[in-house]
């Protein structure tokens, strides 16, 4: 005698245990996932603070061996969707290191314009010539592979910039680091931070160029 075909089961529902074992797994598996990104993170920012650091250094050297003067130019993220970026510009005009306080005016470097009917009578000499010199010095990209622009990748920002030449630290728009043709530079402070807060802080040596790396939030020194 012929025997029927099984019947198949009707289709069975997830029991209230099965979800909470799912859940757990799926809880387990984004609890190992979150320290890992945490942690690229954080290599993501020790790894662009020592990339800026080695940067620092061959413009100091560059400049000295070029017999030129030549700039970092941070640009200093506008708002949260950007994370910053540095160029590096060269002249072959003389330029040197204003003495002068420069104003920071809610994080941005306060831009002296010069006026072009001021009267120069009563200017001295001294002052008139180095006004062209300024006016005159014209700053290029700088021409070597070694040395490329750069923007902070996702997940890591510039946080702030600051020399003794400026009245406060920088956080928006641009700033510079100079660095003179006879091996010498500005003393200055730059932050960079990821999103879970993690700093770093460099801090530059004027005369000798030398770039130390701290796993922290420094504070601006009392000059």
């Amino acid at each position: 005698m012929r025997r029927s075909p099984p019947t198949s089961a009707p289709p069975r529902g997830l029991t209230l245990i099965e979800l909470l074992v799912g859940l757990l797994i799926v809880a387990g598996l984004f609890a190992l996932v979150v320290p890992a990104m945490e942690s690229v993170l954080g290599v993501r920012v020790k790894e662009e603070a020592g990339r800026l650091a080695g940067a620092i250094r061959m413009i100091y050297d560059e400049a000295a061996m070029r017999g030129q003067t030549c700039r970092l130019v941070f640009v200093m993220p506008e708002s949260v969707e950007h994370n910053g970026s540095y160029r590096i510009e060269c002249t072959l005009d003389a330029a040197r290191i204003s003495p002068e306080i420069q104003d920071v005016d809610e994080g941005a470097l306060v831009q002296e314009d010069e006026d072009p009917f001021a009267d120069d009578s009563y200017v001295r000499e001294e002052e008139e010539l180095e006004r062209r010199v300024k006016a005159r010095a014209a700053w290029q990209a700088f021409a070597g592979r070694e040395l490329q622009d750069r923007t902070l990748p996702p997940g890591v920002r510039l946080a702030g910039f600051w020399t003794p030449q400026l009245r406060d630290v920088v956080t928006v728009g641009e700033a510079y680091l100079y660095f003179l043709p006879l091996g010498e530079t500005q003393a200055a402070y730059i932050w960079i931070q990821d999103s879970r807060e993690n700093f770093y802080t460099l801090t530059v040596q004027p005369l000798t160029g030398r770039v130390k790396v701290f796993a922290e939030n420094l504070e601006v020194p009392d000059v």
